[in-house]
């Protein structure tokens, strides 16, 4: 193993040992905590986010986000919504995952100014009003 995927791994751990510390029915309509928790340690690994996830070409890191996301999304949200169509909540968690993986690629290639407080609040209302925050 090179030093770029035990890095890699070392940070996924991370992320999802994050993740592992919000429970389902404890984000029900508030999905902030985490997402919070999470532009923190990206924000703590800016350099290395950015490398890696933003500036290089290979999309192996970016690609291991998304399948931890993903999962964690779909569990959660069958926690949370067991009544729902399974079909709607893989197209809802791919949407849901496409805008935060924008934004923390815009985030890092910008260098915006936003806290990461700023950007959760930011994601979960997308999450949860969509184009109505706009309004």
């Amino acid at each position: 193993m090179g030093l770029l995927e035990h890095i890699e791994n070392d940070m996924l751990d991370e992320f999802i040992e994050i993740t592992n510390s919000h429970q389902p029915q404890d984000m029900m309509g508030k999905p902030f905590p985490l997402i919070c928790d999470l532009y923190k340690f990206l924000e703590k690994n800016s350099d290395f986010v950015r490398l890696v996830l933003v500036d290089n070409q290979e999309q192996n890191l970016k690609n291991r986000l998304k399948d931890i996301i993903r999962d964690r999304c779909i569990k959660d949200w069958d926690a949370i919504f067991s009544n729902a169509d399974p079909r709607l909540s893989e197209i809802y968690s791919a949407y849901v995952l496409s805008g935060c993986i924008g934004i923390i690629e815009n985030w890092s290639k910008n260098d915006t100014p936003q806290t990461p407080e700023e950007l959760a609040r930011y994601t979960e209302d997308i999450m949860l009003n969509g184009l109505n925050i706009l309004k």
